[in-house]
């Protein structure tokens, strides 16, 4: 049986790296439901928040998203399937 990660996440921002300049918050909606994973973040910096939303299946299939106007594809599966 594999995890749901399904949730809202907040990140702790004092325990992490992130490269650039340092959000004042951020946090993930995520809706999975196998294969289907679907992730909603918000990202807020100074008084703008951004956000992103990516699509992905957990079968392993090659999914693409855009972040801006950059495309990117990206695999996902669960480790050992």
């Amino acid at each position: 049986m594999n995890v749901d990660f399904s949730g809202v996440w907040k990140a702790n921002l004092e325990k992490s790296n992130i490269l650039g300049a340092r959000p004042k918050a951020m946090m993930a909606k995520i809706d999975h439901s196998d294969p289907e994973l679907a992730e909603m973040v918000i990202t807020q910096l100074n008084e703008i928040e951004d956000l992103l939303i990516f699509r992905g299946l957990t079968s392993g299939e090659e999914v693409t998203n855009f972040i801006g106007s950059l495309q990117v594809r990206s695999r996902s599966r669960w480790d050992g399937s």
